[in-house]
């Protein structure tokens, strides 16, 4: 009998460090889910800015443009990237940053964004 509670407790005990691996598993998927979306969501209004230009055609004098601020973000082929680090990309203003520079209709959007999310992650 002793045994058979022994091999239960080893099933079940396996089967938990299973799940919460599986577990792991999905919040990184969400998380490069999420960085992916943010990253696609910048060039494409990087991509509207400069096509919205174009198509207007008309000569803006360089220093009436707006100004860009631009960050590298760290990247080793060699290294996977952990989810804390992605995680603070993430939350990183930076990426927002870039969105309201690039129309001043975000601009109201992305201030309450940030005013709300900087209450709830500090």
């Amino acid at each position: 009998m002793l045994r058979w509670n022994n091999s239960y407790k080893f099933i079940i005990e396996s089967l938990v460090d299973e799940l919460a691996h599986r577990d792991e598993l999905e919040y990184e998927k969400e998380m490069k889910n999420t960085f992916i979306s943010l990253l696609l969501s910048i060039q494409n209004k990087r991509r509207q800015f400069a096509n919205e230009r174009k198509r207007k055609g008309t000569r803006i004098d360089p220093s009436q443009l707006p100004q860009y601020m631009t960050a590298s973000i760290p990247y080793n082929e060699n290294q996977h990237m952990d989810n804390a680090t992605l995680a603070s990309l993430i939350k990183s203003r930076w990426f927002l940053i870039h969105l309201i520079a690039f129309s001043s209709a975000w601009a109201p959007v992305t201030h309450g964004w940030l005013n709300e999310n900087n209450n709830q992650v500090s």
